[in-house]
Protein backbone atom coordinates (compact mmCIF):
# COMPACT_ATOMS: atom_id res chain seq x y z
CA UNK A 1 0.00 0.00 0.00
CA UNK A 2 1.66 3.16 -0.83
CA UNK A 3 -2.05 5.56 -0.03
CA UNK A 4 -1.99 8.42 2.09
CA UNK A 5 -3.30 6.40 4.98
CA UNK A 6 -0.52 3.40 4.64
CA UNK A 7 1.97 6.29 4.26
CA UNK A 8 1.05 8.24 6.99
CA UNK A 9 1.21 5.25 9.14
CA UNK A 10 4.76 4.17 7.68
CA UNK A 11 5.81 7.80 8.78
CA UNK A 12 4.08 7.17 12.51
CA UNK A 13 6.17 3.66 12.96
CA UNK A 14 9.37 4.56 10.88
CA UNK A 15 9.52 8.39 11.25
CA UNK A 16 11.34 8.03 7.75
CA UNK A 17 8.83 8.19 4.42
CA UNK A 18 7.33 5.38 2.70
CA UNK A 19 8.30 6.58 -0.50
CA UNK A 20 12.47 7.34 0.53
CA UNK A 21 12.61 3.76 1.50
CA UNK A 22 10.74 1.83 -1.71
CA UNK A 23 14.20 2.86 -2.87
CA UNK A 24 16.74 0.59 -2.73
CA UNK A 25 19.68 0.64 -0.65
CA UNK A 26 23.44 -0.78 -0.55
CA UNK A 27 25.86 -1.37 -3.15
CA UNK A 28 23.86 -4.52 -3.84
CA UNK A 29 20.48 -2.05 -4.31
CA UNK A 30 18.43 -4.35 -1.97
CA UNK A 31 15.09 -3.16 -0.13
CA UNK A 32 15.47 -0.89 2.64
CA UNK A 33 15.23 -3.26 5.90
CA UNK A 34 11.92 -0.71 7.19
CA UNK A 35 10.36 -2.25 4.04
CA UNK A 36 10.89 -5.48 4.42
CA UNK A 37 9.93 -5.28 8.48
CA UNK A 38 6.85 -3.22 7.25
CA UNK A 39 5.86 -5.93 4.84
CA UNK A 40 6.71 -8.79 6.72
CA UNK A 41 4.02 -7.55 9.93
CA UNK A 42 1.34 -6.36 7.40
CA UNK A 43 1.26 -9.86 5.67
CA UNK A 44 2.28 -11.89 8.89
CA UNK A 45 -1.13 -10.09 10.50
CA UNK A 46 -3.02 -11.17 7.65
CA UNK A 47 -2.20 -14.45 7.97
CA UNK A 48 -2.38 -14.28 11.61
CA UNK A 49 -6.67 -13.25 11.37
CA UNK A 50 -7.04 -15.59 8.80
CA UNK A 51 -5.76 -18.45 10.88
CA UNK A 52 -7.46 -17.52 14.30
CA UNK A 53 -11.19 -15.99 13.00
CA UNK A 54 -10.93 -19.36 10.48
CA UNK A 55 -10.62 -21.69 13.05
CA UNK A 56 -13.15 -19.97 15.32
CA UNK A 57 -15.56 -20.62 12.63
CA UNK A 58 -14.45 -23.83 11.28
CA UNK A 59 -12.18 -25.27 14.17
CA UNK A 60 -9.83 -27.74 12.82
CA UNK A 61 -9.34 -25.87 9.16
CA UNK A 62 -6.28 -26.19 7.93
CA UNK A 63 -4.76 -23.06 6.58
CA UNK A 64 -2.09 -23.34 4.03
CA UNK A 65 -0.24 -21.04 1.65
CA UNK A 66 2.35 -21.09 -1.46
CA UNK A 67 5.36 -19.71 -0.75
CA UNK A 68 9.18 -19.73 -0.82
CA UNK A 69 9.68 -21.12 3.09
CA UNK A 70 13.07 -18.98 3.03
CA UNK A 71 16.65 -20.32 5.20
CA UNK A 72 16.36 -19.96 8.89
CA UNK A 73 17.97 -17.08 10.09
CA UNK A 74 17.90 -15.30 6.43
CA UNK A 75 16.76 -11.85 5.54
CA UNK A 76 12.70 -12.33 5.29
CA UNK A 77 11.50 -11.93 2.15
CA UNK A 78 10.92 -8.85 0.82
CA UNK A 79 7.14 -9.87 -0.34
CA UNK A 80 6.18 -10.65 2.99
CA UNK A 81 5.89 -14.20 2.90
CA UNK A 82 7.52 -15.44 5.29
CA UNK A 83 6.45 -19.02 6.57
CA UNK A 84 8.76 -20.52 8.91
CA UNK A 85 7.28 -17.84 11.73
CA UNK A 86 3.82 -18.55 10.92
CA UNK A 87 3.81 -22.25 10.60
CA UNK A 88 6.17 -21.61 14.33
CA UNK A 89 2.97 -20.03 15.88
CA UNK A 90 0.51 -21.97 14.25
CA UNK A 91 -1.25 -19.86 12.08
CA UNK A 92 -0.26 -21.85 8.92
CA UNK A 93 -0.64 -25.82 8.65
CA UNK A 94 1.67 -26.18 5.32
CA UNK A 95 3.64 -24.34 3.43
CA UNK A 96 4.06 -25.12 -0.47
CA UNK A 97 7.25 -24.38 -1.00
CA UNK A 98 7.40 -22.89 -4.75
CA UNK A 99 10.36 -24.92 -5.66
CA UNK A 100 10.06 -24.95 -9.84
CA UNK A 101 13.58 -25.26 -10.95
CA UNK A 102 14.87 -28.45 -12.80
CA UNK A 103 16.81 -29.16 -9.69
CA UNK A 104 15.07 -28.86 -6.17
CA UNK A 105 16.56 -27.07 -3.28
CA UNK A 106 16.39 -30.11 -0.86
CA UNK A 107 18.86 -28.71 0.96
CA UNK A 108 17.06 -25.46 2.09
CA UNK A 109 13.68 -27.10 2.41
CA UNK A 110 15.57 -29.60 4.78
CA UNK A 111 16.80 -27.05 6.94
CA UNK A 112 13.40 -25.19 6.80
CA UNK A 113 11.98 -28.62 7.75
CA UNK A 114 14.35 -28.94 11.04
CA UNK A 115 13.95 -25.08 11.91
CA UNK A 116 10.20 -24.76 11.97
CA UNK A 117 9.19 -27.64 14.47
CA UNK A 118 6.89 -29.60 12.27
CA UNK A 119 9.10 -30.80 9.33
CA UNK A 120 5.65 -32.27 7.94
CA UNK A 121 4.01 -28.12 7.43
CA UNK A 122 6.91 -27.98 4.56
CA UNK A 123 6.05 -29.22 1.28
CA UNK A 124 7.90 -28.98 -1.60
CA UNK A 125 5.71 -27.65 -4.77
CA UNK A 126 7.14 -28.61 -8.30
CA UNK A 127 6.63 -26.78 -11.25
CA UNK A 128 5.68 -29.21 -14.40
CA UNK A 129 6.66 -26.36 -16.82
CA UNK A 130 9.91 -24.49 -18.19
CA UNK A 131 9.78 -21.03 -19.97
CA UNK A 132 11.25 -21.59 -23.32
CA UNK A 133 13.84 -19.25 -25.55
CA UNK A 134 11.41 -17.60 -26.55
CA UNK A 135 10.14 -16.94 -23.39
CA UNK A 136 6.93 -18.81 -24.04
CA UNK A 137 5.75 -20.99 -20.89
CA UNK A 138 5.61 -25.09 -22.00
CA UNK A 139 5.26 -28.23 -20.48
CA UNK A 140 7.89 -29.95 -18.68
CA UNK A 141 8.52 -33.04 -19.78
CA UNK A 142 6.95 -36.16 -17.90
CA UNK A 143 9.38 -38.01 -17.05
CA UNK A 144 11.93 -35.42 -15.36
CA UNK A 145 8.24 -34.43 -13.14
CA UNK A 146 7.94 -37.86 -12.64
CA UNK A 147 11.65 -38.29 -11.26
CA UNK A 148 11.10 -34.77 -9.12
CA UNK A 149 8.10 -36.57 -7.43
CA UNK A 150 9.64 -39.43 -6.50
CA UNK A 151 12.61 -37.77 -5.06
CA UNK A 152 10.19 -35.81 -3.13
CA UNK A 153 8.37 -38.87 -1.67
CA UNK A 154 11.77 -40.59 -0.99
CA UNK A 155 13.32 -37.62 0.48
CA UNK A 156 10.24 -36.83 3.01
CA UNK A 157 8.59 -40.41 2.97
CA UNK A 158 4.53 -39.56 3.68
CA UNK A 159 4.82 -35.58 3.08
CA UNK A 160 3.21 -35.30 0.29
CA UNK A 161 4.16 -32.98 -3.09
CA UNK A 162 2.65 -30.44 -4.82
CA UNK A 163 2.53 -29.56 -9.00
CA UNK A 164 2.01 -26.55 -10.38
CA UNK A 165 0.29 -25.31 -13.11
CA UNK A 166 -2.56 -26.89 -13.81
CA UNK A 167 -2.71 -25.83 -17.73
CA UNK A 168 0.67 -27.24 -18.27
CA UNK A 169 -0.63 -30.32 -17.26
CA UNK A 170 -0.27 -32.47 -19.92
CA UNK A 171 -1.35 -36.54 -20.69
CA UNK A 172 2.75 -37.03 -20.65
CA UNK A 173 3.10 -35.77 -17.18
CA UNK A 174 0.00 -37.75 -16.22
CA UNK A 175 0.96 -40.96 -17.29
CA UNK A 176 4.49 -40.71 -16.23
CA UNK A 177 2.92 -39.72 -12.43
CA UNK A 178 0.83 -42.15 -13.11
CA UNK A 179 3.59 -45.09 -13.73
CA UNK A 180 6.15 -43.86 -11.30
CA UNK A 181 5.24 -41.88 -7.79
CA UNK A 182 1.58 -42.12 -8.56
CA UNK A 183 1.04 -45.82 -9.79
CA UNK A 184 -0.41 -46.90 -6.42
Amino acid sequence: CTGPKCAAEYQAKFGTTLEEDRKPVGPKAEPNPRLVQWQDEAIADIVRRVAVEGRKLRPGLLISADVHVGLPGGRPATDGRNALPWIRNGWLDVAYDMDYGRVLGYARIDAARAACGKPAAVVDLLGNYEVDDKGHVVPREGKLLADLASFCQRRWPGNGVGVYLISMLNDDQIAALRAGPFKE
